[in-house]
């Protein structure tokens, strides 16, 4: 859990909260009982017991009076006294006089019926600092205070943190793509903030997988729309052809520019497939499967090098749909060809992991900048100059994560890109 995370605000917010209503409240507590008539009640009663002890004092002359037995080995705090004549001489003490002194009161001056005058000291609680009057246990009071608000603090912290964590992991699923995403009826049901929260969210995550859906839809049938007219195009510039020299120029970028055309449509077409296909998973040869997309991109790009860079014999299969597996293979070796020039050296790997297998594809070109290596799987994006449409590698992505895989790219220290797919195995 993070430290600057909303459960630690919230928990440490709400315990220091408890911790000072209950010092406030003791505070407030022990302050009203001291200023009560039950205290001025004990203050006389302590007053009373003196004045007979002093009576006590002058029927004995020269006896200094003590207190019990049990006093002197347990002296009281409460009842702590002390009598000192006019002398200076102690009257009468009930503390041993090894025992710390506690907080006494200002002297009380008494003058009893012989005349003589005596000063009347006695502990007062109130006279004592707040905590220094509750120090007897003040160790085992503070801790039990901490522990006590604290697993109350953590309680109201979870009440509230609990389902803000759990909007937030049912709401993940939806940054990932998945539009049919939905919110749990547990959080919709709930009649406070967090559920109005979760209501909004869930009908906005509604709203944004229809809008997008729409928009799919809309793209699939204006590209299908599209390829009747276009495919009316090129056998007019056929005939044309026919009709006319061969090497006309503007035939030819008429014909280059249909040609274009046609491929993004049919990409669209792809990308579009791909949202509404389920996969169909079959036990494949990755080294068969990547020899035969090696072969058909050399068919395609003779002038570059493909080749193995190691092909081993793996002694497991792939459960994959190796219709898309290949598309999407084939969708980066085309992307790799594409952006070196002639001559350039590609290599393809295969290695088996503990639990997955990995196919790792490497060009030599010019690399792209870091903060960009993401942005290259977004759909239409296109890398400065590059020719494409910016939906190959799109397409692959799609592919890869569609099949339970993992797709990765990054800049060789050397030069060029790296592209990783990586496929969970069992056993």
């Amino acid at each position: 859990m993070r430290t600057g995370s909303l459960f630690w605000k919230i928990f440490l917010a709400f315990w220091l909260a408890n911790v000072l209503i209950i010092a406030a409240t003791s505070y407030l507590v022990f302050h009203a009982y001291y200023n009560s008539d039950r205290y001025a009640q004990k203050q006389e009663a302590i007053l009373h017991s003196a004045e007979q002890i002093i009576e006590r004092f002058e029927a004995t002359p020269g006896a200094i009076l003590s207190g019990r037995e049990s006093d002197r080995r347990h002296p009281p705090r409460r009842g702590a006294l002390k009598i000192i004549n006019e002398y200076n001489d102690v009257v009468f003490t009930n503390l041993p006089a090894d025992a710390p002194a506690p907080t006494m009161t200002e002297p009380i001056s008494y003058t009893s019926h012989s005349g003589q005058h005596y000063r009347i000291y006695f502990h007062d609680h109130k006279a004592a600092p707040f905590f220094m009057q509750a120090r007897r246990g003040l160790v085992v009071r503070l801790l039990l205070v901490c522990l006590v608000s604290g697993l109350v603090s953590y309680g109201l912290t979870l009440l509230i943190t609990r389902p803000l964590k759990q909007l937030g992991a049912q709401i993940q699923p939806f940054s990932r793509g998945e539009l049919d995403a939905r919110l749990s009826d547990q959080l919709l049901a709930r009649r406070d903030e967090i559920g109005d929260l979760s209501r909004e969210f869930d009908l906005m995550i509604n709203n944004i997988g229809t809008l997008i859906t729409s928009q799919q839809h809309l793209l699939h049938d204006i590209s299908h729309e599209l390829r009747a007219p276009l495919a009316r195009l090129m056998a007019a510039i056929g005939l044309l052809q026919q009709q006319y020299a061969n090497d006309d120029p503007m035939l030819q970028r008429v014909e280059q520019e249909s040609e274009q055309i046609n491929v993004l449509i049919e990409q669209i077409l792809r990308l579009a497939r791909f949202e509404n296909t389920e996969t169909l998973p079959t036990d494949i040869n990755p080294g068969e499967l990547l020899d035969s997309c090696l072969n058909n991109t050399c068919f395609e790009f003779p002038d570059h090098n493909l080749h193995w860079a190691d092909r081993p014999t793996l002694p497991v299969n792939l459960h994959t749909d190796a219709t898309m597996l290949a598309m999407a293979v084939q969708n980066l070796l085309r992307n790799a060809c594409q952006h070196t020039p002639p001559g350039s050296e590609i290599t393809v790997s295969l290695a088996r992991r503990a639990h997955s297998i990995v196919i790792m594809i490497t060009d030599n070109g010019p690399g792209v900048r870091p903060g960009e290596l993401e942005q290259l799987f977004k759909p239409f994006y296109r890398n400065g100059e590059n020719s494409g449409f910016g939906l190959g590698l799109n397409i692959a992505k799609r592919a890869v994560e569609k099949n339970g895989g993992d797709i990765r790219v990054a800049n060789r220290d050397s030069g060029g890109l790296v592209f990783t797919l990586e496929f969970p195995i069992n056993g």
